[in-house]
């Protein structure tokens, strides 16, 4: 699982912006031969003098020489550097030092390769749950799943982007890839990764006492990706219903509630489930009386009805109404873009929610 080794070679990977960046880590391959004698096991002479392995020495200069490749921009090679420390910490017994520097070994990476990051960030997070410390390793996954959604890669599967895409062009079927739900084995590497580290630390906090919030949060992070796949938006909609009744059991997180029913309504209405929809929504309100005079309460209404009648002018009216006051997020706006297209063509090939469009700050014009 780790990639460093005695052996490995210190082929830059990133050359030095400068000579002096050079000359700063010119002496390292010696310290590094110094450690790497620091880690040979003891000769039966030198065990008799009562001089062995230092793997504690070995640790401090591994870790002094990572800090200083890492100051000369030299990513791979200061990786290679905590990945050796966290070998010698292996070797002292020293979890708490192994897993810290398994972490800081995948947060240079992050620089160079996700891929190579994801290695040693999952060894990290064995390195706590061996430990017991689920909080730690639940905040690695995290962390994994957050840089896929910040790869490259994954720039096809952001909300607002695609959002902004289709509802800007005067071409009904351009865009309508990026705005249509992912099919099964087509969602990209990047979103089913960003899907198995959330579910991870979802499932991970959940066995931290002190990470219910931190687990809603990733669990509902799961739901959104999830929704954008036909296989998965079932799943998607228990969720957020799942965290909705939860909320309307806390007095602290009651006033949430309506948002969690709001996003399962939505994504029952981009199924094209209307009468799923409305007996959810009845369902809904009897959980929590609130949202029936709230504002997210009178759109879901408004949506709903809009929908069973199929009236387009009346579901682009409501969402206009509720935007006028309220900014509609990307996610919620994609939905409600899937959700138009089934009312107006039923096959996802209409060009926009009314015609509207997404300004600089996210919200709806629906002008």
């Amino acid at each position: 699982m780790r990639s460093g080794s005695h052996s490995s070679s210190f082929a830059s990977s990133s050359s030095p912006s400068s000579s002096s960046s050079s000359a700063n880590v010119a002496d390292i391959p010696n310290l590094l031969k110094k450690a790497d004698n620091c880690m040979k096991p003891a000769g039966f002479f030198s065990t008799l003098l009562g001089r062995g392995s230092d793997f504690d020495a070995a640790l401090s200069i591994y870790t002094q020489c990572a800090q200083r490749y890492k100051m000369a921009r030299l990513w791979q090679e200061s990786a290679d550097c905590y990945v050796r420390a966290s070998i010698a910490a292996q070797r002292m017994e020293d979890p708490s030092t192994e897993g810290q520097m398994l972490v800081e070994a995948g947060n240079v990476l992050k620089r160079v390769s996700a891929q190579d990051a994801q290695e040693q960030l999952e060894a990290a997070a064995q390195v706590y749950i061996q430990q017991g410390r689920w909080g730690q390793a639940a905040k690695i996954y995290r962390s994994i799943a957050e840089m896929y959604e910040e790869d490259e890669g994954c720039h096809s599967h952001s909300f607002l982007g695609n959002t902004i895409g289709s509802l800007s062009t005067s071409d009904p079927h351009r865009g309508s890839s990026s705005s249509s739900s992912t099919s099964a084995g087509g969602g990209g590497d990047s979103l089913n990764k960003i899907l198995a580290f959330y579910k991870k630390a979802a499932d991970t906090y959940e066995l931290d006492e002190y990470g219910k919030s931190a687990y809603s949060q990733c669990r509902c992070k799961y739901a959104e990706y999830a929704a954008k796949n036909d296989q998965t938006i079932d799943e998607a909609v228990k969720i957020f219903e799942q965290e909705g009744d939860k909320a309307t059991r806390n007095n602290l997180l009651q006033f949430s509630a309506k948002d969690f029913y709001l996003k399962a309504l939505v994504l029952l209405l981009a199924s094209g489930d209307t009468v799923s929809a409305k007996i959810a929504l009845e369902r809904y309100m009897a959980r929590d009386p609130r949202l029936e005079g709230s504002r997210e309460g009178r759109l879901a209404s408004a949506l709903v009805e809009a929908m069973g009648e199929g009236d387009a002018e009346a579901f682009t009216a409501a969402i206009e109404e509720y935007d006028r006051i309220s900014k509609l997020d990307p996610w919620k706006v994609h939905f409600l873009l899937r959700a138009k297209r089934k009312l107006l063509h039923g096959d996802g090939s209409a060009e926009g929610v009314g015609g509207a469009v997404v300004d600089e700050d996210g919200g709806v014009d629906l002008s």
